[in-house]
């Protein structure tokens, strides 16, 4: 690719091909705005895909930038804040600038800088969610963290090692869930209900709160929320302790906990069926610009 696109980017008077522009969210490429480009006025999603060889100037590229990122504001603002689908959504648009041939730096950084500079177009704890993980993303970048000898293992004990430090296949909710607005939908309703907050942690409303949690993450799997229908006994602790931040729950009190408690019945019997209806349709261009399974939609 040439020239990546930046918000900030110099005044050059250098013109790029339409097709050397990395949109820097990729949110643009499904929305209806104009741009004059060359005499023709053409929406901006069709620009995109079938006039590569137009050239942009440093206005054209202004212009675009500031579409794509006022649609990043609006689209995170209409979000249920919680760190964890924000943290996700945010990854996803990474990796996918750097699919496009851009450099996860100038995203971030450029990225950081806009949101910095904008305090007004957050609110105060999707910017601290959203700076918070750009920093770490730029400190990772910049210092690598060193990795650790385990000493002189024979292939046998590398291989113990190896299956020692394995992770559970979902070690939170979200990336157990077959797509956001579903997840989005059952942590929107377990608050409204009461029964946890906005970042997910599990209110102690009743006696014998960590089975209730162990419960309702067994109902989602089994009733198809998910993407497997019966997790692991290590799936479920580390889905119950990042998510619902509840305390250690052994293999044993897993084990005997049957999914079967009337409130997420009532709760979610309806869930699939109006979740459809009650998508914001701004977030539905987050789908093809994306090019993501789990961001299908987004609600409210």
């Amino acid at each position: 690719m040439g020239l990546v696109s930046l918000a900030g980017i110099n005044k050059s008077n250098l013109v790029m091909k339409v097709a050397e522009y990395v949109p820097r969210y990729g949110l643009l490429m499904n929305l209806d705005h104009t741009i004059t480009v060359q005499d023709k006025k053409l929406p901006v999603k069709e620009l995109l895909k079938n006039y590569p060889d137009l050239e942009l100037t440093d206005d054209h590229v202004e212009q675009l930038n500031t579409i794509d990122l006022s649609s990043l504001y609006i689209g995170l603002n209409q979000i249920f804040v919680n760190e964890e689908i924000i943290i996700a959504i945010l990854q996803n648009l990474l990796d996918t600038y750097i699919n496009r041939g851009g450099d996860s730096l100038t995203w971030l950084s450029a990225t950081f800088q806009k949101v910095h500079e904008n305090p007004q177009n957050f609110t105060p704890e999707l910017r601290r969610i959203v700076e918070g993980y750009l920093v770490k993303m730029i400190h990772s970048l910049n210092f690598p963290p060193t990795i650790h000898s385990i000493g002189f293992l024979n292939p046998k004990s590398l291989t113990s090692y190896a299956i020692k430090s394995k992770k559970p296949s979902f070690t939170n909710l979200l990336e157990a869930f077959n797509n956001v607005s579903e997840y989005q939908q059952v942590m929107g309703t377990l608050q409204q209900q009461g029964f946890c907050t906005c970042s997910g942690t599990w209110h102690d409303y009743r006696p014998g709160w960590k089975l209730i949690v162990v419960s309702l993450v067994k109902w989602l799997a089994i009733y198809g929320f998910c993407k497997k229908a019966k997790f692991t006994i290590s799936e479920i602790q580390s889905i119950c302790t990042n998510t619902f931040k509840t305390e250690d729950i052994s293999s044993s009190t897993i084990t005997h906990v049957h999914p079967s408690p009337k409130e997420f019945s009532y709760l979610f019997n309806e869930l699939k069926k109006n979740i459809i209806v009650s998508v914001i349709p701004f977030l539905v261009f987050l789908v093809d610009a994306l090019d993501i399974d789990c961001l299908v939609c987004l609600v409210c």
